[in-house]
């Protein structure tokens, strides 16, 4: 049986979800359960958010199951009697639970907003840091809110709030050009730093033309895009790292975000370049026994990241 405020949003996604009546995130975790029981059929997130009945739920509104009363009537017959016993012997049926990040925002939902967890789990507790981690990058935060952590005294605080004015921003296809005849200043500053790169000579100009593409974007949109300056000297955080430090750097409303282009299985051609000669010098050098030196993009596949 389905609980008042399932039955409601079945309902409502059976009147093709009319706009005015459900307000909130409540309806979509009870929307998450009736998927479970595969009842409706959910797609998309956010704005893009939607549900349809599926033959099941189209089937459980025409003839809804019957609501047992509270006191049996007592049994007229043994053949009654038997057929109730025989009932009560089936496995009920297993609810689906939620997904992790659905049932953390239900959580917060049935908290008020706030939650607080032991900073340090055990072995096989849930880890809530990276189910926030994975709310935020599958969209599982209601529109409008924004989830924050913070330690307090030996517990994670999960919080979710009002997020900023201008945090949801539509998201907008970026076209990228087979042809630039003049790049951006950061992509064109990108493509002649060839000891930053970790892409293959082959794709160079492939990525060229999408840091242009999105750096004309960051700059149609009022932020801005600078190159990273870090150097290859140094040691440990001194020295630039990719993963680390990318390279580049969008700046929007005063928060810095880094961005790194590189593509599977290629090298930071920089350390090759330094390497090349350093191997060519003492190749028939007897006491040093070097392997030979394969070039930092043999391996690349093409797919960026």
């Amino acid at each position: 049986m389905l609980n008042a405020a399932q039955q409601a949003v079945l309902q409502w996604i059976a009147d093709a979800c009319p706009d005015g009546v459900m307000e909130g995130y409540e309806h979509r975790i009870s929307a998450a359960a009736l998927r479970t029981r595969g009842l409706v059929r959910i797609s998309g997130h956010g704005k893009t958010w939607s549900a349809e009945l599926t033959p099941a739920g189209r089937a459980y509104l025409e003839s809804p199951p019957a609501v047992q009363p509270r006191k049996a009537a007592r049994m007229r017959s043994s053949a009654v009697a038997s057929q109730a016993a025989a009932a009560t012997r089936q496995k009920p049926t297993e609810r689906r639970p939620l997904a992790p990040t659905d049932q953390l925002v239900a959580d917060l939902l049935a908290a008020g907003g706030v939650l607080r967890v032991p900073r340090r789990r055990a072995v096989g507790e849930a880890d809530y840091e990276q189910r926030v981690i994975a709310a935020k990058r599958f969209g599982k935060v209601p529109p409008g809110k924004r989830l924050r952590t913070s330690h307090e005294r030996g517990e994670l605080e999960i919080r979710l709030e009002d997020a900023p004015p201008g945090t949801e921003v539509e998201a907008r296809a970026v076209p990228v050009p087979s042809r630039v005849s003049r790049l951006h200043p950061a992509a064109r500053q990108f493509r002649d730093r060839t000891e930053y790169h970790e892409v293959s000579r082959k794709q160079l100009g492939r990525c060229a033309r999408i840091i242009h593409a999105l750096a004309t974007e960051v700059d149609g949109r009022g932020y801005t895009i600078s190159n990273v300056t870090k150097t290859l000297d140094g040691y440990r955080d001194q020295r630039w790292s990719g993963s680390r430090d990318g390279h580049l750097v969008i700046t929007i409303r005063g928060h810095n975000y880094d961005l790194r282009v590189w593509e599977e299985k290629v090298s930071v051609r920089g350390d090759w370049e330094r390497e090349r000669p350093h191997r060519a010098e003492h190749r028939f050098d007897y006491f040093r026994s070097y392997t030979p030196l394969k070039p930092f993009d043999r391996d690349a596949t093409g797919r960026l990241s």
